[in-house]
């Protein structure tokens, strides 16, 4: 993953934590309900969980202005605690479960 890509961080399902991305997920794909969750303290709003992969993730806002080296290196310990980068694959699917149409297309149908 190059430098200048910011956090996409997931937790596995199996570690019921996740690291990431942080966007516009309060909206939801056909197949999926994105829900908006706590980390560390209530009401802090910083993981969204796609029901349909079983991934949490990490708001973007909670590694802003972050390199991935910094976060892999430590910082916030989300690494330590079970968090991992997420796929091109995860991100994808996360874009879809938002409700987004044609990833990777310029238009809906291309």
């Amino acid at each position: 993953m190059r430098a200048s890509v910011r956090s996409s961080l997931i937790l596995t399902p199996l570690k019921c934590a996740a690291a990431g991305l942080a966007m516009w997920l309060a909206s939801a794909g056909a197949n999926a309900t994105l829900v908006s969750t706590d980390l560390a303290l209530p009401g802090d709003g910083l993981l969204t969980y796609d029901s349909a992969t079983g991934l949490q993730w990490l708001d973007l806002t909670a590694t802003l202005g972050k390199s991935v080296n910094e976060v892999l290196g430590g910082y916030g310990g989300y690494i330590d605690t079970g968090f991992r980068y997420a796929t091109t694959a995860e991100v994808e699917q996360l874009y879809l479960d938002a409700g987004a149409i044609g990833i990777g297309k310029a238009f809906p149908g291309d």
